[in-house]
């Protein structure tokens, strides 16, 4: 699971389980359930974690929660994550005037889902970046969490299940050792959005000896031994295997020309102004596969030269990408301080594959689509 996250911020330094606020805020009225659809809880898995983790500026901690769902294909279940304040072990986020709004469980407004591990505990999933709001400001209440505006955080989630150590940053100007729950859930809250480039590197430590010995995480990309201790940095996963001859088929069969819509909405921030909708021409079975895009058009301090953005290396992958279903990708705007030029963008849509060769990994991306995408 990866998302590309914008710009830097503060540290925040992770707090134990007694984390509490300063004050209690008002409860208010849960914040607006996202609709239900293919991403529902299945019933008795819903969990808060025991983590808590300080916001940069104060107040309630953050946490997160985990619950089990089954997408609409054949693909088994997977795990979703909720990020948010908590109170009185209930997640929800704070509105103006100091006020809690709790999540209705499992149906929050920004909810990722990301394979499901094996063989780690029921909610072993991996990791995941997400931007957030920090406080929620007025606007249309079904606008979802990451529409409303404001001072924002960006949170690293994951869990990689029993028998690991610790988890730490190698950027020690963030933070420097994570909070990680007795399960394998860690948790970090920056202020800011990040840039692939300019988000800390987490580092996980393992097991590999005695009765929580973790030898499934020894094949791990670029992972390294001492003794019993196991050191990686995320993303990291097994060794991309060879396509297979299923794969071949199924790329060489699907369409690749599919009509692309390009979605704005002018309400929302110059970096989600617009959205690329199409249909899924291939079913996404890894997480070393997904789509991206690539985006040329006006840039520069003036506008006056054309420059090309390429996401393939933050390509957004899920078990919920299925052939002939629909699929949004955000569009990010060329440059934070001025995000969108006035003029013509051509935007070419990819699937990409990640695979090894001679050691190293390679990104190969195939593009699916066209569209043109007019700014005024």
């Amino acid at each position: 699971m990866r998302v590309a996250l914008i710009a830097t911020g503060a540290v925040v330094l992770t707090q134990t389980a007694g984390a509490v606020a300063a004050a209690d805020p008002i409860v208010g009225a849960p914040l607006a359930p996202r609709p239900a659809g293919p991403i529902t809880a299945v019933a008795g898995s819903y969990a808060v974690e025991d983590l808590r983790v300080a916001d940069p500026a104060g107040g309630l901690p953050w946490s997160f929660a985990t619950f089990i769902a089954r997408p609409p294909s054949a693909r088994g279940e997977v795990v979703c994550v909720e990020i948010g304040r908590v109170l009185e072990g209930q997640l929800g986020m704070i509105a103006v005037g100091d006020v809690f709004r709790p999540f209705v469980p499992g149906r929050a407004p920004t909810v990722q889902c990301g394979a499901r591990m094996t063989g780690h505990g029921p909610r072993a999933f991996g990791f995941s970046n997400l931007t957030l709001p920090a406080q929620l400001e007025p606007c249309d209440p079904h606008a979802g969490t990451s529409s409303c505006g404001g001072e924002e955080r960006t949170a690293i989630v994951g869990s990689f299940g029993e028998g690991i150590r610790g988890a730490w940053t190698r950027d020690r100007t963030y933070a420097d050792r994570l909070a990680v729950s007795k399960s394998g859930t860690f948790l970090a809250v920056f202020a800011g959005r990040f840039t692939e480039a300019a988000m800390p590197t987490i580092v996980i430590h393992a097991s590999v000896c005695g009765p929580e010995a973790r030898t499934d995480l020894q094949a791990v990309w670029r992972g390294t031994r001492r003794g019993c201790l196991l050191t990686f940095d995320v993303p990291s996963e097994p060794r991309p295997g060879p396509e297979s001859a299923a794969s071949r088929r199924a790329r060489k069969r699907a369409a690749l020309d599919r009509p692309v819509r390009v979605l704005e909405d002018r309400r929302a921030a110059p970096s989600r102004r617009f959205r690329a909708r199409i249909t899924v021409p291939i079913i996404v079975r890894a997480s070393a596969e997904g789509y991206a895009y690539r985006l040329t058009g006006p840039a520069g301090a003036r506008c006056e030269r054309r420059a090309t953005i390429d996401s393939s290396r933050a390509y957004q992958t899920s078990p919920l990408m299925i052939e002939g279903k629909p699929l949004e990708l955000p569009i990010a705007a060329p440059r934070r301080d001025r995000p969108w030029c006035r003029g013509t963008y051509r935007l070419t849509l990819l699937y990409v594959q990640v695979r090894e060769v001679r050691r190293r990994l390679v990104f190969v991306a195939r593009a699916v689509g066209n569209a043109r995408v007019t700014v005024r």
